[in-house]
């Protein structure tokens, strides 16, 4: 269980941040460089909410709420699972990449209550709060998808004709 826990810990979620840049990068560079960022504003996050809540873990460790191994790997297999969606592949590997990040992120949940780290309260907490921020990523990245394609779109053929005026009655 604890090697099983360590995916959603700093080290782990750096690894696999790091191998899904470099198999972003020849395919969706923007993805590439903004899944970093992203994943930035999930630790900010986390911290913040272990922060304002400050309640102890069950062994007494501090910082107990917000699960940030589940948080993270909400978030990391969220975007993982809509780049998936959004992309050209089969619907087997669709449904394979997202049912294996939901199984992996299951499991690291299980793996934090049985290694006595965490509440289950601090685990449903990181799947809400992870769920909320992904929500709002995706959300936004695909408000401003659309403002840019709005922004590139060519406009009719009769707009781009001079206007032409009316004849003058005799």
């Amino acid at each position: 269980m604890q090697t099983l826990s360590l995916l959603g810990d700093r080290a782990g979620l750096i690894s696999l941040i790091a191998l899904s840049f470099v198999l972003l990068w020849g395919y969706r560079r923007r993805w590439a460089l903004a899944l970093p960022v992203i994943m930035a504003g999930t630790g900010g996050l986390q911290l913040l909410a272990k922060w304002a809540v400050d309640r102890p873990r069950p062994n007494l460790a501090a910082s107990g709420y917000p699960s940030g191994h589940v948080l993270g790997l909400v978030v990391f297999f969220g975007l993982v699972a809509y780049l998936l969606r959004t992309s050209r592949a089969s619907r087997g590997w669709r449904r394979l990449g997202g049912g294996a990040g939901a199984g992996i992120v299951l499991m690291v949940a299980f793996s934090r209550l049985y290694l006595d780290a965490h509440w289950l309260t601090d685990v449903i907490g990181g799947f809400a709060l992870g769920l909320a921020y992904l929500l709002l990523t995706i959300w936004l990245v695909e408000t401003l998808r659309r403002r840019r394609m709005k922004a590139l779109s060519v406009p009719p053929a009769d707009d781009l004709l001079p206007a032409r005026e009316a004849p003058i009655p005799a």
